[in-house]
């Protein structure tokens, strides 16, 4: 879910930078900065050259547009029209469809490990309030609305778009894709607006844009699994490039002894098992990272690494497995902080 309560985000106004850790000295020029709670998270854009307030206000207006469409929980969305549809065709805009479409490509390269459709089984787990186990029936119910394969988009630029579940009573769940999407369109707009360094961080999904003020690498810290957001096992130093953490410590309850987060394999409704409790991708595209940092989490170290090293864009990858040990993916310049 895109929307949370937003009041259980106030604490992270006094952490905010411990999410993942921006080691940003930048030379003799200050950014300026605009931070909002959207997207379920706290949302910063920081904009170095130039240094225009109005420009990084600007740019945070164009987050809150895009969670008007994107957001699940937000009525007279384009989301929340599709999940309510009824089966019917819905309008939808370009970056939608864009959006969508995205996904899919993912969903189809996971093998359906994968699914954007998932919308009624993250409910019944109600992870936006603390989580809850859900009783297996429901599960078992709603598991047979989950097929992205239900979801089809048409039309073009021309005509318009249009977003149609064929599949009764499935849902869309946009919040493994759309914050990275929100970010390329970001960058985007800001490079439009002649923006030569800027960082964006939209709840711990970074994306740099353009080179680092003052020389040298961005530095950019990893959290620790189950930490609350207090350490960091390493930094990443890249260049232009987004950084994109999946991790089954994110949102997560306890009970019985057993714990249960928020990354659900949507062949059995119940949180994957998967040998990692933490993926974190360096792409040149925040969306294929935040789409792939949780695909890769879902497969595992072995399938999810051959995937990765197949995909373009993608620069490497951190893997925390389930004892604390790190490993490296590709050629990344990082830090180990343990």
């Amino acid at each position: 879910m895109m929307l949370l309560r937003r009041h259980r985000f106030c604490l992270l106004l006094l952490i905010c930078g411990a999410l993942l850790l921006l080691c940003t000295a930048c030379g003799r020029e200050e950014p300026v900065s605009s931070t909002q709670l959207l997207l379920d998270t706290l949302c910063t854009v920081k904009v170095w050259s130039p240094a225009d307030q109005e420009l990084a206000d600007r740019a945070m207006e164009t987050v809150a547009d895009y969670e008007s469409l994107f957001s699940p929980s937000l009525p007279e969305s384009e989301i929340w029209k599709i999940n309510h549809s009824g089966g019917e065709s819905v309008t939808i805009c370009a970056e939608t469809a864009e959006m969508l479409k995205l996904a899919l490509d993912y969903c189809s390269l996971s093998g359906g490990r994968f699914d954007i459709t998932v919308g009624r089984l993250s409910e019944l787990w109600h992870f936006s309030d603390g989580g809850a186990l859900p009783q297996p029936d429901a599960i078992a119910e709603a598991l047979t609305s989950v097929n992205y394969q239900a979801l089809t988009i048409g039309g073009d630029a021309d005509a318009g778009y249009t977003a149609q579940l064929s599949e009764a009573g499935a849902q869309l769940d946009v919040g493994a894709v759309a914050k990275g999407y929100i970010a390329d369109q970001l960058a985007a707009f800001l490079r439009g607006q002649g923006a030569d360094a800027a960082l964006i961080d939209l709840g711990g999904n970074i994306l740099t844009v353009g080179a680092k003020p003052g020389g040298g690498l961005w530095q950019i810290g990893i959290e620790a699994p189950f930490s609350d957001r207090t350490e960091i096992i390493g930094t990443l130093h890249v260049e232009e490039a987004a950084v994109v953490t999946s991790g089954i410590y994110q949102r997560q309850f306890i009970e019985d002894g057993q714990l249960y987060h928020h990354i659900l394999d949507p062949g059995t409704g119940y949180p994957a098992e998967t040998d990692c409790v933490s993926v974190t991708v360096v792409a040149s595209s925040a969306a294929a990272a935040d789409c792939l940092s949780t695909v890769a989490l879902l497969l595992g170290r072995d399938a999810g690494g051959e995937l990765l090293a197949a995909a373009e864009g993608v620069y490497g990858a951190v893997w925390v497995d389930h004892s604390g040990e790190i490993y490296l993916q590709g050629d990344l310049d990082f830090s180990s902080a343990v």
